[in-house]
This record gives C-alpha cells, sequence and structure tokens, in this order.
C-alpha cells in the first residue's frame, strides 16, 4: 500500500517581490523605450543603465552623473518615457 502526501507542491521561483528598485526599474523601462532595447529592466543600477543613463542627461542637456537622480526622471516623464 502506498501512502499519498496531502502536501501541495510548490512552484519555485513564483515569488512577486521585486528584487531591484522600483525607480530605477521605471527609468530602465523609459530607456528601453527611448532605443535601449536590450536594456534589462532588473532595478539594478549595472554598467549599462549607467552608460544610457549619461547618454540621455547628454542628449538633453542634463548634468551627465550616469545617476537615476530627480532631473533624469522629470526629464524623462516631459519626453513621455515614464
Amino acid at each position: 500500500m502506498s501512502e499519498r502526501s496531502n502536501e501541495v507542491p510548490t512552484i519555485k521561483g513564483t515569488a512577486t517581490e521585486p528584487k531591484g528598485d522600483p525607480q530605477v526599474m521605471k527609468i530602465q523601462a523609459g530607456l528601453k523605450a527611448f532605443g535601449h532595447t536590450s536594456m534589462e529592466v532588473d532595478g539594478v543600477m549595472g554598467t549599462k543603465t549607467k552608460a544610457a543613463i549619461e547618454e540621455f542627461q547628454a542628449l538633453f542637456g542634463l548634468p551627465v552623473t550616469g545617476k537615476p537622480d530627480q532631473a533624469l526622471y522629470v526629464k524623462m516623464q516631459e519626453v513621455g518615457l515614464t
């Protein structure tokens, strides 16, 4: 005779919590829409995100810091990217 478990199987890798910074994710999504199609929207400030931010800042006459600051976010909103 075999015993059957009453346990419900769990599915791994289905966590709904974001792993990265939500603000950075919004900026990455905007940069992806702006033309950085290989941009990973993960909320992590990596070298690709920093370089894309620097390019965006330079194109729009913002201080080139490579950081997701308020001026960057406001400009992205103005041009319809966030």
